[in-house]
């Protein structure tokens, strides 16, 4: 539904929308040496064999087709319902497939977060829950919900250079009756009306880290941050609790 809410909220605006349902599509999440067409070596390092066969073209199918849809795109939307409190395995494996070296990003090259190969684009998740939104907070049984949005939101989209709106997420979507269920798309709708003009989430910047001594922050970085009201980040709390204003609203 939230999905189906998004293609229509877009296309009123005159978008042009393109829908990947990897279900439907049968993608395959597994890597494998078969991401690479005319493999002559012995040994097979993915990361490093994977870019280079993406300078090649020789990359699998299903990739090419995949990256096309991103090039093409100005904002990304990931909707998703966690299986184990997480991110399924069939996006799992389209974010690793995908969003390879060269393509994405260039360790390298220092061609990350701030600087990674997808700057410009804006990338967001739209998350439902089966359980409520009380079990997802600092007192709850599965803990602060801004801890497990890190890695996916700093460590895959902002690392490839994407600007990250705020999440949109669901709770209850079991449970939820119609009329909550109707509030709730009409309020999705309502944000995607204005989501274009939306900031992004702010990160400490790249240039903050000196990523010849172990991507550390740097002294100078750490005596201003330590300035500001709180942890700067969830990442990089510093030992300080979160300041309410940064948290994920539920």
């Amino acid at each position: 539904a939230l999905r189906d809410a998004t293609v229509a909220s877009l296309e009123k605006q005159g978008c042009k929308v393109t829908v990947s349902d990897l279900m439907a599509q049968r993608f395959n999440p597994v890597l494998s040496i078969n991401d690479i067409g005319d493999f002559d070596r012995d040994e097979f390092d993915y990361v490093e064999d994977l870019g280079a066969a993406l300078q090649k073209g020789i990359i699998a199918e299903d990739i090419r087709k995949e990256q096309e849809k991103v090039k093409a795109a100005d904002l990304i939307i990931f909707h998703y319902q966690t299986l184990l409190h997480d991110i399924p395995a069939i996006l799992l494996g389209w974010l690793q497939r995908v969003l390879m070296p060269s393509f994405a990003f260039d360790v390298r090259d220092n061609r990350i977060f701030d600087d990674g190969l997808l700057k410009g684009k804006k990338a967001m998740v739209s998350i439902s829950y089966l359980g409520p939104g009380s079990a997802w907070t600092e007192r709850g049984i599965l803990g602060d919900i801004n801890v497990s949005l890190w890695p996916v939101q700093n460590g895959i989209l902002r690392f490839c250079g994407f600007e990250v709106l705020k999440p949109q997420l669901t709770y209850d979507v079991r449970t939820m009756k119609q009329g909550d269920r109707a509030a709730t798309l009409s309020a999705w709708g309502s944000r995607l009306d204005g989501i274009w003009k939306e900031d992004p989430m702010q990160f400490i910047k790249g240039a903050d880290f000196d990523y010849k001594q172990g991507w550390l922050l740097k002294d100078e970085a750490i005596s201003r941050l330590l300035y500001s009201p709180g942890a700067p980040s969830t990442g990089q709390h510093l030992g300080r609790p979160l300041p309410l204003t940064s948290k994920t609203k539920l």
